[in-house]
């Protein structure tokens, strides 16, 4: 689109592709989790409004409504039942995945920063504010 940043010459073009490459990725990877937490019905993205999972989309059941059901939000001072104590094993190793996939993004997103500041890439929100060079 515009307002593209120049890098410098054909160089800069690539690397300025290879970092897009990088940008639609890791927002593809994001895209994942939530959809994999959230379910795929309802915003997606960073600026989603929840996403309900709704019963209208036949893929697997969102992790939160699994653990709502583990959590037997209607029966709060009651005892777990075997069917939420058998949905809390159901989720926990989804739940790990997932735990995972956030963590290689955060260490993704440490090395995106670096590779954006070392292209010379104008600052942007949620980038740290680096000290000028003398």
């Amino acid at each position: 689109g515009g307002g593209d940043a120049s890098v410098g010459g054909s160089a800069g073009a690539g690397a300025t592709a290879g970092l897009r490459a990088r940008a639609d990725s890791l927002g593809e990877a994001v895209d994942g989790v939530l959809r994999a937490l959230r379910g795929s019905g309802g915003g997606g993205g960073f600026g989603g409004g929840g996403g309900g999972g709704g019963g209208d989309d036949d893929g697997p059941v969102p992790l939160l409504r699994q653990l709502g059901d583990a959590n037997g939000l209607h029966q709060a001072y009651a005892p777990a039942t075997e069917q939420e104590r058998a949905a809390l094993e159901r989720v926990g190793p989804a739940l790990d995945d997932q735990l995972a996939a956030l963590n290689a993004l955060v260490a993704a997103m440490a090395e995106f920063r670096t590779a954006l500041d070392a292209a010379g890439v104008p600052w942007t929100p949620g980038r740290p504010v680096a000290r000028p060079s003398p």
